[in-house]
């Protein structure tokens, strides 16, 4: 049954009312409508991230999987490039997941959990700047564990770009050990929150995307995302650097001197917005495109 994006904006509003605030600062948060969507083994369409009546909100960042687990879960360097250049508009958050209970290994678990993420990096094409998550989904207790699983994982990725999955008291931990790109899980949070500082990104219902193949996050503090263009969603982790921007092989701009292009075979909708300067979604409701990813050759696009 499809819902209308007012339906869904509502239904999230009420799960973080229900939910309720951990700190003072979190009860003093107005939700954005910056929604992301974490996933294993499903790929959902372009039209399935975008339209709120398939299969939700609106979905501007994507959590994923890299790292030495199940090879259906990972991340590869085909989907990565179509998620940051089509996919999402503002990028891809990278979990490093070996298996759910691997922080029980404790440092050496943390070394070796780290060492595949940042090889991972290299082969996806990452950014170095672009942070790592490490998983730890289950109902971690033991904080000294915690401490040493992160902090032996530092020697292999800088501890300025490392965060945990986890709980609420997991996510609390890992920033007073000094780690702050945390995702705190719906599971095992008892319904409070961290402090947006604390644990910018939320997992806040499991299974309500897609007939329950994949769960609803949400934004609610800085993070930068490895976005469109490596440019790391025009944020600076840490120290004051430049974000990274790779060499790609950009058309020239276009002048634009008709209010419309005609689609010839092989175009897309996001290709045309590229070369034109403009964004494709507002092409989309321009032209009143309910499926982005079915446009035909002869079709007129308005342009503005």
């Amino acid at each position: 049954m499809r819902r209308s994006r007012s339906f869904w904006l509502a239904f999230i509003a009420w799960l973080l009312a229900l939910a309720g605030p951990a700190t003072a600062a979190a009860a003093s948060y107005t939700p954005t409508t910056s929604y992301g969507a974490d996933y294993s083994t499903y790929r959902p369409t372009l039209r399935q991230l975008n339209d709120p009546g398939i299969g939700g909100p609106y979905v501007g960042w994507v959590a994923r999987y890299i790292g030495s687990g199940s090879a259906s879960k990972r991340l590869t360097a085909a989907e990565a490039a179509w998620l940051r250049h089509d996919g999402v508009w503002k990028g891809i958050v990278l979990i490093s997941e070996a298996h759910a209970d691997e922080a029980r290994g404790g440092c050496a678990a943390g070394q070796r959990q780290a060492q595949d993420a940042a090889a991972d990096k290299v082969r996806l094409g990452a950014p170095a700047e672009a942070p790592v998550i490490l998983a730890v989904d289950y109902d971690l207790r033991d904080m000294n564990l915690l401490k040493s699983y992160m902090d032996c994982a530092a020697r292999k990725i800088p501890k300025s770009l490392l965060g945990v999955y986890g709980s609420l008291r997991v996510v609390n931990a890992a920033y007073g050990f000094g780690y702050r790109w945390n995702m705190q899980t719906y599971a095992w949070s008892g319904g409070r929150w961290a402090a947006p500082n604390v644990a910018p990104l939320r997992q806040i219902h499991n299974g309500a995307l897609w007939h329950g193949r994949g769960d609803l996050d949400i934004q609610v503090g800085h993070f930068p995302f490895w976005g469109p263009g490596d440019a790391l969603d025009g944020r600076v982790i840490g120290s004051p650097v430049q974000p990274v921007k790779r060499p790609v092989a950009n058309p020239a701009p276009v002048k634009i001197t008709t209010g419309y292009v005609v689609v010839h075979k092989g175009d897309t909708l996001s290709g045309i917005a590229r070369k034109y300067h403009v964004n494709w979604r507002s092409l989309a409701r321009l032209n009143r495109i309910r499926n982005p990813d079915r446009i035909y050759p002869g079709q007129r696009i308005k342009l503005h």
